[in-house]
């Protein structure tokens, strides 16, 4: 029984480490940054930094409550989940899985893609 808990909590902190580096690490580092460079050039209007630093600031919040209110409900179990070794290694495998991925050529396409999709309607046009 306890092989069971320990595969399941591995593939839960793997879901949660890579969602958490899709909605958190990569806007921060690969967003943020792309879209600072490119309204600096005139390409994009500055506005565009925000949605960034905006999804960045949302999915910590969500997170902080998600945290706090699994803290008020079972603060024990929130504890010894968080301190297992299992679950440690479950989330750093699902945040190296997803930096893996957005270093191949596909990720980085796939990147590139998501941002144009994200800040198209911030593009400088020649009237403005």
């Amino acid at each position: 029984m306890n092989i069971v808990f320990d595969i399941t909590l591995w593939v839960g902190a793997l879901l949660l480490g890579g969602w958490w580096c899709t909605v958190i690490i990569l806007p921060l580092f690969f967003g943020a940054p792309r879209a600072l460079y490119l309204s600096i050039k005139g390409i994009l209007k500055f506005r565009s930094c925000f949605i960034y630093i905006g999804t960045f600031l949302l999915w910590n919040i969500v997170f902080i409550v998600v945290a706090f209110i699994a803290l008020r409900i079972a603060p024990e179990t929130v504890w010894s989940i968080a301190s297992d070794p299992v679950f440690t290694i479950g989330q750093l495998c699902g945040v190296g899985f997803v930096l893996m991925r957005s270093l191949t050529r596909q990720g980085r396409k796939q990147l590139s893609e998501d941002f144009e999709i994200a800040t198209s309607r911030y593009r400088v046009s020649k009237n403005d």
